[in-house]
């Protein structure tokens, strides 16, 4: 299994949205430290706007042209 994440993960939050810091971080250093499954860890990279669109409305995806947030639950970075 593949983990894709970022320290900068654990930098967002915002009130009344149901991600945390911490709650990154604590589910991070559980899946690290369990032995069950194989994992492999890595970094996000850039990707195209067609993987974008598998996703994502066309609208969606022209409000990345502003600094907003992409959605409920993607900051913009």
């Amino acid at each position: 299994m593949t983990i894709i994440t970022d320290e900068s993960c654990t930098g967002y939050a915002r009130a009344g949205h149901p991600e945390r810091p911490q709650r990154i971080a604590t589910t991070v250093e559980r899946l690290k430290s369990q032995t069950e499954l194989a994992l492999t860890w890595v970094a996000p990279g850039n990707v195209t706007d067609e993987q974008i669109l598998r996703a994502h409305t066309p609208e969606m995806r022209a409000r990345l042209a502003v600094p907003e947030d992409f959605d409920a639950d993607t900051p913009f970075f």
